[in-house]
């Protein structure tokens, strides 16, 4: 009977392997994420499905890079600003000398007279310098602002993923190619909706306070649909062309092909924008 007690009382008594393990320190906590872990971490809002994190903070890497850059332009854009401001209505030296040693000819205003021209339109000269300069300031925060947008909020495989689904939808599976340019196009149209802002003002408020503006609202929207014609009709078959070339080329001679392609390329728009291009927008 007693060593049936004492087995029943070892039963329900806790072990001493039990009671340290309810007094043992718990484990310290992990480390706080460094500057590089943050930094890797950093997803843009919208990813695609199967698309996994980074080993190396690509994304952060591009955003540091884009504004390094765009406060060294800014920081340029800034001197010629000052610049402008305190010798733009001055005549330059060089040009002055430059007139002075113009020879003159029957029928023509003598340097002196030519030269006073100068320095009489040199004051709104460097007003609307100004005003230009202030304005490209303002676009280019417009710019990186809507560029960040982009890069944070996962726009292009936003975009790719909604031409995917229409290319689905219509055309049906494995059409690389037509989904490539229903990006193109949906790309484009973000763009140039975006970019409406900044260009109705370029045109309408800095230009015409000058009056240098004479594109009326209506030739201005005929411009800007020219614009989108000629972008699918010349953009879409080159791009089209481009990706058969980088399907069939093969990676041993796909410099070569897409080489010769840009050279092509570029020779077709050299030759057809003067004659083309260029009398649809100068009528």
């Amino acid at each position: 009977r007693s060593n049936c007690r004492a087995t029943s009382y070892h039963r329900y008594w806790p072990s001493s392997v039990m009671v340290l393990s309810y007094f043992k320190e718990a484990p310290p906590p992990p480390p706080p994420p460094t500057l590089l872990d943050r930094l890797t971490a950093l997803q843009p809002k919208y990813q695609q499905d199967g698309c996994g994190a980074s080993a190396y903070p690509f994304l952060a890497a591009t955003i540091m890079f884009t504004l390094v850059m765009q406060c060294w332009e800014r920081y340029l854009d800034l001197r010629q600003h000052r610049r402008i401001k305190e010798r733009g209505d001055r005549v330059p030296p060089e040009l002055e000398r430059l007139v002075d040693a113009m020879p003159t000819t029957a029928g023509e205003s003598s340097p002196a007279a030519l030269l006073a021209k100068l320095k009489e339109k040199a004051p709104a000269s460097r007003a609307y310098a100004l005003d230009k300069s202030r304005f490209k300031f303002v676009s280019a925060a417009y710019s990186l602002a809507k560029a960040l947008a982009f890069v944070l909020l996962g726009a292009m495989p936003y975009l790719w993923d909604a031409a995917e689904a229409l290319g689905t939808k219509y055309f049906g599976e494995g059409h690389e190619i037509k989904v490539s340019l229903i990006f193109y196009g949906l790309w484009e149209l973000a763009d140039t909706v975006l970019n409406l802002p900044t260009a109705l003002y370029s045109t309408f408020g800095v230009e015409a306070r000058h009056g240098f503006n004479k594109t009326t609202p209506a030739l201005f929207a005929t411009d800007l649909l020219k614009t989108l014609a000629l972008t699918a009709a010349l953009g879409g078959p080159c791009l089209a062309l481009f990706i058969k070339i980088v399907m069939l080329a093969g990676p041993r001679n796909l410099a070569v092909y897409v080489g010769a392609f840009f050279v092509l390329v570029s020779t077709f728009f050299v030759t057809i924008y003067p004659v083309v291009v260029q009398p649809l927008f100068n009528k």
